[in-house]
């Protein structure tokens, strides 16, 4: 076994399996498949791994702070564990994520990734849930339709409230359609454009490439440089299927998947990448883009709210008081989205972000910018609760008209 064990700057968060409190590591570049379960010895040890350590002065280091022995056939077996999954920051890692990023460069279409994970991989049984959730379309509505704000949740979860977010996008004439998602795992870039069609069971979401071009040309930087960040992001893949799903009776739709994450703060600092005045760059170029495009163009942010508890990081317990005031956090926000006031929304994400961490924000900020709407209508919103008050998730579905 090497010396000096490095790990990757890593996600954590505790869960139970088996009747066993264990720590779950996923990977944050997404790079494996679902990461990998560790004791909580294995967790403390773990974190001893930074690179400064010998093997036996990671023993010792455990052994003065908890007062338990460790044989060095455990921490053997718990580094074979880790490297397996591609934790570490070695040359292992490096060259299989240099071949992964490649083979979905090379490739010529985004494949389903959470296909047999979040929804059916099974074309029938996949078309029969979306129907069954769209449902028959309701009175039109009262206003021209400019975008739909949906979560990105895991589908089996917040599939229901996409659906009814997609549902009044039947009622309009649009022909394309400008997702934006937010980029989970982006670090080097506050977005990422794709020029591959999304493949789905049901069918291909089709993306514009004369759209990217043109979009290309009024940033005048490359759109692509970071189009792996697209290759296990789900904001975007959920919405592909509402698109394959309207595809098949509109052949001539068509998308633009556009990943965004960036700091509440980025007006506020220097950075060369992530800074104000380089996002409002991208931001007026999206805009002019769509608004020299003939077709009618809709706007569609998938996004979800806030994210607290011990996955986030919070070490107390969540409590009926702490998600009415997160609940009243977040209306406030679809306040100033229904109002469009991206200036409002952004001061009241500089205010709470930091604690409810809205992960959506950036998409919605962007939307606001761009959008020729004139007032929101919300629809429902909702808050998912995981373990025993553990963790939670808000999201909502609103349009904008």
């Amino acid at each position: 076994m090497p010396e000096n064990l490095k790990l990757r700057m890593l996600e954590a968060y505790p869960v139970e399996y088996e009747g066993r409190k264990m720590i779950m590591l996923p990977d944050p570049e997404r790079l494996g498949d679902n990461g990998i379960k560790v004791t909580l010895p294995g967790y403390y040890l773990m974190n001893l791994m930074d690179g400064t350590r010998t093997n036996e002065q990671i023993i010792e280091s455990f052994e003065n702070q908890f007062g338990q022995t460790v044989q060095m056939d455990d921490l053997i077996e718990l580094a074979g564990q880790l490297d397996q999954a591609y934790l570490f920051d070695n040359q292992r890692y490096a060259d299989y994520k240099k071949n992964v990023i490649q083979q979905f460069r090379d490739s010529v279409t985004r494949p389903a990734v959470f296909a047999g994970k979040s929804y059916s991989e099974d074309p029938d049984e996949l078309l029969k849930s979306i129907e069954k959730m769209i449902g028959k379309p309701g009175p039109k509505a009262s206003g021209d339709l400019k975008a739909i704000v949906v979560p990105h949740i895991d589908f089996s979860i917040g599939g229901d409230m996409m659906a009814s977010g997609w549902r009044e996008v039947m009622e309009t004439d649009a022909e394309l359609f400008v997702i934006l998602g937010t980029g989970h795992s982006m670090k080097d870039d506050f977005f990422s454009c794709i020029d591959k069609d999304f493949e789905t069971p049901i069918g291909t979401m089709k993306v514009d490439h004369d759209f990217l071009s043109k979009l290309n040309l009024n940033f005048g930087e490359g759109l692509f440089d970071h189009v792996e960040a697209h290759r296990s992001e789900h904001s975007i893949e959920f919405q592909s299927l509402f698109m394959a799903w309207l595809a098949r009776s509109r052949l001539d739709i068509k998308a633009v998947p556009i990943l965004l994450s960036y700091p509440e703060g980025a007006w506020n600092n220097d950075d060369p990448i992530f800074n104000g005045e380089r996002i409002d760059r991208f931001i007026d170029a999206l805009g002019r883009t769509a608004k020299a495009d003939a077709r009618k163009v809709i706007f569609v942010a998938s996004v979800d709210f806030s994210h607290v508890g011990s996955r986030f990081g919070d070490e107390e317990k969540l409590s009926e008081k702490k998600l009415k005031a997160i609940e009243t956090d977040d209306r406030a926000l679809l306040e100033r989205v229904s109002e469009i006031d991206p200036s409002g929304f952004l001061n009241r994400i500089v205010d709470t972000n930091p604690t409810n961490r809205v992960c959506g924000f950036p998409a919605l900020y962007t939307l606001l910018k761009l959008t020729d709407a004139k007032k929101g209508k919300l629809s429902e919103y909702r808050q998912n609760i995981e373990g025993e008050m553990d963790t939670m998730v808000s999201f909502a579905t609103m349009s904008l008209y």
